[in-house]
């Protein structure tokens, strides 16, 4: 077993996220192999281990390109953003005059529900615009090049060894890809929510504005991340958006990514707090429902996942700025010695989500 060490420098969800990314790529480049993913207290980092990667396979995309209405050079099998807007606002309108099939899970065959992940698309679309002259997209454009192999081999080298992986792949870059114009992007907060486009100083100076660069191939997998563990939701009531992205304790990537599927599905979000509290309700029924399902030998689903790392971004006109950070932890008094007692936490579960649903935030004091 080949050893990839994340650690866990910005203290945020970036770390998260580039450690599920890189998860993807080695699952890539061992032909879908397992890939083992545990959260190392003792070097505050995500350890990952898998079969020895081959850089130079032959595989997909990390992630989706998303294809957005001015975007006329989009690849062929990219996401159609505006495509997938219009069957939304379709089945949205035919839900408010059937409201009874629609609560019975009857829909027509040309108006399905929308995906669980949209709101996984469409936050990227608000947060990037244009999306087509992002990091994001210039990523995937690069990574599609017959420069990939380079741009995988250096981001397995900046997770295998000691050392800074940001600086390892820049060392990297100016070795194997000296000359290159898009070895780099731009960070932006949505991937990385303690890092802001702006400057400031207490007294007049020559500060100018800029944006910090990072090796073009770690934030891609920050990128493919995203899709993997990452929920975005738009508290009610609100045009701000809060952004969970789940932390593994210890679990294969391919468990991981099937919880986050069906987590969306059962997730229904609400106002501000209700998000925080409903989220960790969710994930814990999920992972006792994973358990009966898979008849996992784990007592405590947070010896699993240890929950989710968020961010909060309040819309500010014309864009949206991180008003809060935090960490919603799983509880740790969900224990499970027998079937019988998984059956009473999910009862207990699902009547704290019903309370929670009818609690009003419009009457809370700002």
């Amino acid at each position: 077993m080949t050893k990839y060490t994340v650690p866990r420098v910005q203290g945020t969800y970036a770390d998260s996220l580039t450690a599920l990314g890189l998860g993807r790529l080695l699952s890539a480049l061992t032909g879908n192999a397992p890939v083992q993913l545990r959260l190392d207290a003792q070097q505050d980092a995500f350890v990952l281990e898998s079969e020895a990667p081959d850089p130079s396979a032959a595989v997909g995309q990390l992630y989706e390109y998303i294809k957005t209405e001015k975007d006329s050079d989009a690849p062929a099998n990219a996401y159609d953003y505006e495509a997938k807007k219009v069957d939304r606002e379709r089945f949205f309108k035919w839900r408010e005059g059937h409201k009874t099939e629609a609560k019975a899970g009857r829909y027509p065959d040309d108006t399905p529900p929308p995906s669980p992940s949209y709101s996984l698309y469409s936050s990227l679309v608000d947060m990037l615009k244009p999306i087509n002259a992002s990091g994001y997209s210039a990523a995937y454009r690069e990574l599609s090049s017959g420069r990939r192999t380079e741009h995988f081999q250096i981001a397995l080298q900046a997770f295998s060894g000691e050392g800074q992986p940001v600086a390892l792949a820049e060392a990297a870059l100016k070795k194997q890809l000296k000359g290159n114009k898009t070895n780099d992007v731009s960070i932006v907060q949505i991937f990385n929510p303690m890092t802001g486009k702006g400057m400031n100083s207490p007294k007049a100076n020559s500060i100018g504005m800029g944006q910090e660069k990072a090796p073009l191939v770690l934030e891609a997998l920050k990128y493919a991340g995203w899709f993997v563990g990452a929920v975005a939701v738009t508290p009610k009531g609100s045009k701000d958006l809060k952004v969970l992205v789940v932390q593994a304790a210890e679990i294969e990537l391919d468990a991981l990514e099937n919880l986050m599927r069906t987590f969306r599905k059962e997730f229904m979000g609400g106002g501000a707090i209700q998000v925080d509290i409903l989220a960790a309700l969710t994930l814990m029924e999920t992972l006792l429902k994973y358990h009966e399902l898979q008849e996992a030998d784990w007592l405590n689903p947070a010896e699993v996942i240890s929950g989710f790392q968020t961010a909060y971004f309040q819309n500010l006109g014309s864009a949206k700025g991180v008003t809060n950070i935090s960490f919603i932890a799983l509880p740790h008094w969900v224990n499970l010695q027998d079937n019988a007692e998984r059956g009473e936490w999910l009862s207990v579960i699902k009547e704290h989500r019903q309370i929670i649903r009818n609690l009003d935030e419009s009457h809370l004091m700002a």
